[in-house]
């Protein structure tokens, strides 16, 4: 019954399972057994701490999401238009690049030049009707946000009101004096 009454293993490590594995006489192991059990220093039992409070399948609470990659769209085009820093991959001699960079010196890029060329290609597809509501619309977002004429008629205003009070008031004391 002995045997099969053997006690829980606890995280600690005692040092009886570290002795050497040479042959020791009974007497011996017994004493050495007596000395490390009256010992209190003990040693941690790393392998059996990750065993019991770090499974391999242990989430700790996290979520993983499998969501695939956000698509890229490159520009679509010619490759003369498109505005890419990466349009070629060949190298380019330091004189050649200098000569390049001088003659577009004062010029806009592509990609600037291609949205203006754009917004009036649209406008042209759209009836006359269409392009009335369309630049009624722009007038009025323009001025929407013109916040700085916005504050303006409002100081106006405000000034105007403390004016019209301060007339009111001049106008009933002179009341009450008459």
């Amino acid at each position: 019954m002995a045997a099969s009454h053997r006690p829980i293993k606890g995280i600690l490590k005692n040092k009886i399972s570290r002795t050497s594995s040479t042959v020791v006489t009974s007497e011996q192991s017994r004493a050495s057994v007596h000395e490390e059990l009256s010992k209190k220093s003990r040693k941690w039992d790393e392998m059996n701490i990750l065993a019991t409070y770090h499974p391999a399948d242990k989430d700790y609470g996290l979520m993983k999401i499998d969501e695939p990659n956000t698509p890229y769209h490159g520009l679509m085009g010619d490759e003369e238009d498109a505005c890419s820093d990466a349009e070629t991959t060949e190298t380019v001699a330091p004189d050649i690049l200098a000569k390049r960079l001088a003659a577009a010196q004062g010029s806009e890029p592509k990609c600037l030049v291609q949205e203006r060329y754009s917004s009036g290609e649209e406008d042209s597809d759209l009836s006359a009707e269409e392009q009335e509501k369309r630049r009624q619309f722009e007038i009025k977002r323009k001025l929407h946000y013109n916040e700085g004429l916005n504050i303006k008629l409002a100081r106006q205003l405000i000034s105007k009101d403390l004016h019209d009070d301060e007339e009111d008031e001049e106008t009933r004391l002179q009341m009450e004096k008459a």
